[in-house]
């Protein structure tokens, strides 16, 4: 056609939403190695650092429309073990997290995606290759993972306690053979969420409005005391009784059985030890 030959100008939308080309997370992942840990074949020193920004279509999903718009409700998707503990500052400084030891206690409020920035921190070299995995699936794909790899380590130490239990009642019938012990079976997953951290930023800290009161709290109290006693006239009644104790013979008196009791714990001595 003659008019696809004048020069024309074009004007692209980037797509939004899941299509969007816009990069929602950068990983930089660090690792050493020493002349001795080599020749040991020891594990590399590893350290993992991402950035990850969550949109909100990520958390939101219509359920419903009015008015020809679907109001967004927010899609409650777990984060993961590593994310569900909020660290300390030594923790976020040595790269694990609160409770990092096997069998953690499970929060009773479980925390969720949000839409903004999220860090995540690691120092184990398979959490980095899983990260990596991890970063072709969506958040919910990310919990189906996570969830399937919880049943299985809780189906795996429940049958370690059935073992367990199993072997002792046969320890106790003199059996020979249970004496050796079972071989086990291998952890089906590695614990690596007890040496990663997921933080939101900025992390959930107490205000510092909070922290400021908590520390203020002893000298509120004590304000206020001051200022009850002062307006019922206590205070005016203890400094009429100390006037008054100080005009009688009594302070002197009391001053007088202190200095001669040092005067006689010092003409004594120290305490024998060997007594």
């Amino acid at each position: 056609m003659l008019w696809a030959q004048f020069p024309s100008v074009k004007i692209v939308r980037q797509a939004k939403g899941k299509y969007s080309p816009d990069v929602d997370e950068r990983c930089f992942t660090y690792c050493s190695q020493t002349v001795r840990g080599r020749a040991e074949q020891s594990e590399p020193r590893c350290r993992t650092f991402c950035l990850r920004r969550v949109f909100a279509h990520e958390v939101q999903r219509a359920i419903a429309v009015h008015d020809g718009k679907p109001p967004p409700a927010h899609a409650k998707i777990p984060l993961p073990p590593e994310g569900q503990n909020i660290p300390s500052l030594t923790h976020i400084l040595i790269g694990e997290s609160p409770e990092g030891q096997e069998g953690r206690a499970q929060q009773d409020e479980v925390r969720y995606w949000e839409e903004g920035y999220y860090v995540w921190l690691s120092k184990n070299k398979w959490a980095a290759h899983e990260k990596l995995d991890l970063m072709t699936f969506d958040l919910e794909r990310q919990a189906v993972w996570a969830k399937y790899k919880q049943d299985k380590t809780e189906a795996w130490q429940k049958k370690q306690v059935r073992n367990g239990n199993a072997q002792a009642e046969q320890v106790a019938k003199g059996d020979a053979q249970a004496v050796g012990g079972r071989s086990s079976a291998r952890r089906p997953f590695p614990d690596l969420a007890g040496q990663s951290i997921l933080l939101p930023m900025p992390p959930p800290f107490p205000p510092l409005w909070e922290q400021i009161d908590q520390l203020l709290a002893p000298s509120h109290k004590l304000f206020a005391l001051t200022q009850s006693t002062l307006q019922s006239g206590d205070q005016l009644k203890l400094a009429h009784r100390m006037w008054e104790k100080a005009l009688t013979d009594q302070p002197f008196v009391l001053a007088r059985n202190v200095c001669t009791r040092m005067w006689d714990k010092w003409k004594k001595g120290p305490p024998d030890d060997t007594a």
